[in-house]
């Protein structure tokens, strides 16, 4: 990659674990003040807002990223989309919150709904100069804005939850941290709307994004649909468990690939011409990507117990098993979300939009055979669905750029064996006889040594260049 990407993924990194390390934080907190039901209580209406916030978006945020020619029309016309979507959307929710009360039978969410959906109108503030920033590798800005915003939110939350507001802790949360982000991300970026909107521009960036606003649309909604489905057959505690386990999760995984595709994504559609440089490039993601997230999500599967006593306290012990299982749909949605990345970068939303549906219809036949089982069949049934689909989309990349299952196996078969040897070491040594705090500590401890001692046996490429990067960086910060 060149420097400009290479700086963009510096300020990503700082991004992603600046926000990651302080949301981990006050999560912990919150976890703590606040009972499982709560945090159920909110997770009923993921669903709702998330597939409002990509109605939004309305794939017309990647648009003007693919597009290597947008004019300051076409940017502002989806500037008042977005924001005319927005205020439908609140609309819509603020009406609807007695129905999904009733749904629920929980007549608290009507307020939580109505509060909430104001995190749509905000979001749709920012949409264009997110993109923008994303397009122009400007990262840092976007960087600044998310700590200001993550420490902002998470001092209000806590001193929310420690004074006795309970769930409303977690509603404020979210309107504090979009509202900052928005705010300062206007004032350190100078792109303003024109007082226009272009039917052309509009018809041109639709025949791109509706593919992903369909794609959006479906991912928002199978996302959050267990969330859906759970609140309704279930209680709000069981939500509140599988919520905590999503979360743990997503830390391990989402986090980073969101984290690398912020970058990978722009660079792929600026080389989306050149096959072979776009493998290499990929090679070279896929490999960073599972090296990362690989021993992350092996490591949280088998140190689980411990983990959620010493950081969360042991009322949230049944979420382990999800968590468990969750750990083995992490890391194929690394693998998954690259790969198509690299077929979206090339302009095929259509194709985008037929694995989608692929996987949806999976999903939905998964969820109708299964939920009568309870919660971890479902997510069993998930994690089934994904790996075909990831198999059908790897299929796909090797007649783009030639990068079939052989060869990404071949490319991340080192990582892989590091990790499952690394997981059975960190199994061996949890010792009884110590407590609980020691038991971890030990574990992870070993666990990190055998990961970078197996790498190292391995000889792996990769592992070997970044090691040799940080030791010249802090040779040069020594010096």
């Amino acid at each position: 990659m060149n420097k400009q990407a290479v700086r963009g993924g510096f300020w990503v990194g700082v991004e992603r674990f600046g926000q990651q390390g302080i949301q981990f934080f006050v999560s912990i907190v919150l976890a703590r003040l606040l009972e499982p039901s709560e945090f159920g209580l909110v997770a009923m209406i993921s669903i709702f807002t998330a597939f409002s916030t990509a109605l939004i978006n309305g794939g017309f945020a990647s648009a003007l990223i693919q597009k290597k020619d947008t004019t300051h029309l076409d940017e502002s016309t989806v500037f008042w989309f977005n924001l005319m979507i927005s205020i439908l959307m609140v609309a819509v929710l603020w009406l609807a919150a007695p129905a999904i009360a009733r749904f629920y039978d929980q007549p608290r969410l009507v307020g939580i709904t109505r509060w909430s959906a104001f995190n749509l109108l905000i979001i749709g503030f920012a949409v264009v100069q997110l993109a923008l920033l994303r397009r122009e590798f400007l990262f840092k800005i976007r960087t600044v804005a998310t700590i200001i915003s993550v420490v902002v939110s998470g001092i209000v939350s806590a001193w929310m939850a420690f004074a006795g507001f309970g769930v409303w802790a977690l509603v404020v949360q979210g309107l504090v941290m979009h509202g900052t982000m928005v705010l300062v991300v206007w004032v350190l970026h100078p792109w303003r709307p024109l007082f226009a909107f272009s039917i052309a521009s509009f018809k041109s960036l639709f025949r791109f994004g509706s593919r992903l606003l369909c794609v959006g649309m479906m991912n928002a909604t199978y996302q959050n649909l267990y969330q859906l489905i759970i609140g309704k057959l279930y209680t709000a505690t069981d939500l509140g468990f599988f919520q905590r386990a999503k979360r743990f999760m997503m830390l391990c995984s989402y986090t980073p690939i969101a984290m690398i595709t912020q970058v990978h994504f722009p660079y792929m559609c600026k080389i989306q011409d050149d096959p072979v440089q776009m493998k290499k490039v990929f090679s070279q993601s896929l490999k960073y990507s599972v090296m990362f997230t690989m021993p992350l999500l092996m490591g949280m599967m088998v140190v689980a117990p411990n983990f959620i006593i010493c950081l969360i306290g042991e009322k949230w012990l049944p979420s382990v098993p999800y968590l468990r299982i969750l750990c083995f749909t992490g890391v194929l949605f690394v693998i998954y979300m690259l790969n198509l990345d690299v077929i979206k970068a090339r302009g095929y939303s259509g194709e985008i939009l037929k694995f989608e549906l692929f996987n949806r219809a999976l999903l939905t036949l998964s969820i109708i055979v299964l939920f009568r089982y309870g919660i971890s069949a479902l997510l069993y049934g998930e994690l089934i669905c994904l790996f075909v689909t990831t198999a059908v989309v790897i299929h796909a990349m090797h007649k783009q750029i030639g990068a079939g299952l052989w060869v990404q196996l071949r490319w991340i078969a080192p990582c892989i064996l590091s990790a499952v040897v690394m997981a059975l070491v960190v199994f061996y040594v949890d010792i009884p006889a110590l407590n609980i705090y020691s038991r971890f500590l030990v574990q992870v401890l070993a666990g990190v040594f055998a990961y970078f001692a197996m790498l190292m046996i391995l000889r792996d490429r990769e592992f070997k260049s970044l090691i040799e990067i940080v030791i010249s960086k802090v040779r040069k910060i020594i010096a």
